[in-house]
């Protein structure tokens, strides 16, 4: 993923965790709608890299606004945590929103 690219420009950017496509069956119509989208798993991946690299998107591009979706388990409460360790070094005020996704496929 480059940390500039026009397609975060003036977006709102969706940072979700990979495992939420496959609960949650209206992801595309109610989460996805016209944003631009970055994916990962706080427990699994390096989530001192995704800070990395997101603090470069946050820096290098327009975003307008940021909506966490995330899993209710707990290893999955380590995304809200990279968005705002991303903020913190991006220098920017950028509003979050967090979408919880219960283990039943719902939002909470």
């Amino acid at each position: 993923m480059p940390s500039k690219a026009t397609f975060f420009d003036d977006r709102d950017l969706l940072v979700i965790a990979d495992c939420v496509p496959l609960m949650y069956h209206q992801v595309h119509s109610h989460l996805l709608a016209t944003k631009a989208v970055v994916v990962g798993c706080p427990k699994f991946d390096d989530a001192p890299s995704y800070v990395t690299k997101l603090t470069g998107i946050l820096q290098n591009n327009a975003v307008q606004r940021i909506t966490v979706a995330r899993m209710e388990v707990p290893c999955c409460a380590g995304l809200r945590w990279i968005v705002h360790q991303a903020l913190e070094a991006s220098g920017k005020p950028i509003p979050v929103d967090q979408r919880v996704i219960t283990i039943r496929g719902e939002i909470a």
